[in-house]
């Protein structure tokens, strides 16, 4: 569990790669949008090699016509949902997917 968005980044770095990050965009220290493009930036290489990409979901409670919300999503997502229970219960049909 990270705190923030440099912790979870660096928390990629040292006990990684994961399955799956839920990530939140408003974090401390750095933002999920920030936090999303540096592990996605990470993995780069491991990933041109053939090595699966980890899963990154984020929750925002932004709306989707929001800028943060559009930039959240184009840092590396692969879905972003709503910080209500349809969101919940696809963060969990996801999960059962690993």
């Amino acid at each position: 569990e990270a705190d923030n968005g440099m912790e979870a980044v660096r928390l990629t770095r040292s006990k990684g790669p994961y399955h799956f990050i839920l990530m939140d965009n408003q974090m401390p220290v750095m933002t999920g949008t920030a936090a999303t493009a540096a592990i996605r930036q990470d993995e780069a290489a491991a990933v041109r090699a053939g090595h699966p990409s980890t899963v990154i979901m984020g929750c925002t409670g932004d709306p989707p016509t929001s800028e943060d919300r559009r930039e959240f999503e184009a840092a590396g997502l692969d879905e972003c949902v709503d910080k209500d229970s349809a969101g919940l219960e696809r963060i969990i049909e996801r999960l059962r997917l690993l």
